[in-house]
């Protein structure tokens, strides 16, 4: 509120000095000031990919690969590798990415999944078309996004939270959110590794088909 703001100041400005300065920057900055998240692109991306209508490979998983991709996402912001040198639209596209891989949505022969040697190979022509975002493009960030997901994932299925926040860890805050049954529990999702197709191998993940 604006009055924290002036009983912050000691006194030195009064209300209309505070609102008067707010109008003089956003006017300065032409209110461009807001940065988007990953989770702003990842939302947008799947709106353009008009998801899940045009995804039915997807088993009637697509809300569970909405929801890892939301977590891959915020796992992204706690590493600074991800979160300062890597576009927020790269990140998205990448967590998308990643939870199709994770949970075995696509790369289809014959009605079953095919083989994918790395996360990748789940990118499709339209999520190219889609995003601008070439395969060979996502490698490296696909790469440590991983790598955060493989850190995180013993933490977040491993143990209950301690009663305590501030006993929680570092991916505390995940777990307390996406541990919650609306997200599916995700948490618990095994990180990508390569496979020679098949159905999906992990009981977590068969376990997700009934959540």
């Amino acid at each position: 509120m604006v009055d924290e703001f002036v009983y912050h100041a000691n006194g030195r400005y009064e209300s209309t000095d505070v609102l008067d300065a707010e109008v003089r920057i956003c006017s300065a900055v032409r209110l461009d000031f807001a940065i988007p998240s990953s989770l702003d692109f990842l939302f947008c991306l799947l709106h353009r990919l008009h998801w899940p209508a045009a995804f039915a490979v997807h088993r009637g998983m697509h809300k569970h690969v909405v929801v890892l991709s939301q977590l891959l996402c915020e796992l992204a912001l706690l590493h600074t590798d991800l979160s300062m040198y890597h576009a927020p639209s790269l990140v998205a596209a990448c967590a998308l990415c990643l939870s199709l891989a994770c949970l075995r949505c696509g790369i289809w022969r014959d009605g079953s999944p095919g083989p994918a040697s790395s996360p990748e190979l789940y990118w499709t022509a339209s999520m190219v078309q889609a995003t601008g975002y070439e395969r060979h493009e996502l490698r490296l960030t696909l790469k440590l996004l991983q790598e955060a997901h493989e850190a995180a994932v013993p933490e977040m299925s491993g143990h209950a939270l301690p009663a305590a926040a501030e006993h929680w860890g570092r991916y505390g805050a995940i777990m307390h959110k996406f541990g919650a049954p609306r997200f599916l529990g995700v948490v618990a999702v095994r990180p990508f590794a390569p496979h020679n197709g098949g159905s999906l191998y992990s009981p977590l993940a068969t376990s997700l088909l009934h959540a």
